[in-house]
C-alpha cells in the first residue's frame, strides 16, 4: 500500500520498481489524490509511465468521499 501525495509517486513508484516482480503484476494499492503538479498526470498516468500500463490496468485505488459531497 502506498499512501502519499501525488508530487511524491513518481521518485516512489521509481524507488520500487527494482523490487518489484513485474512479470505477476503486484497488487498495488494507492491511497492519495490530486494530480502531479509539474506534468499534470494523474496517478494512473504516473504509474503507467514508471512501471508499465500492464500494472497501471490492475493498481487499486482506496479514496474517500469529500466532506462536501452528499
Amino acid at each position: 500500500m502506498l499512501v502519499t501525495d501525488n508530487s511524491s509517486s513518481r521518485s516512489n513508484l521509481a524507488a520500487l520498481k527494482p523490487v518489484l516482480n513485474l512479470g505477476k503484476l503486484p497488487l498495488l494499492i494507492f491511497v492519495n489524490k490530486g494530480i502531479e503538479a509539474s506534468t499534470q498526470c494523474m496517478t494512473l498516468e504516473i504509474i503507467a509511465d514508471e512501471l508499465g500500463p500492464e500494472v497501471a490496468k490492475v493498481a487499486t485505488f482506496l479514496v474517500s468521499r469529500s466532506s462536501q459531497e452528499p
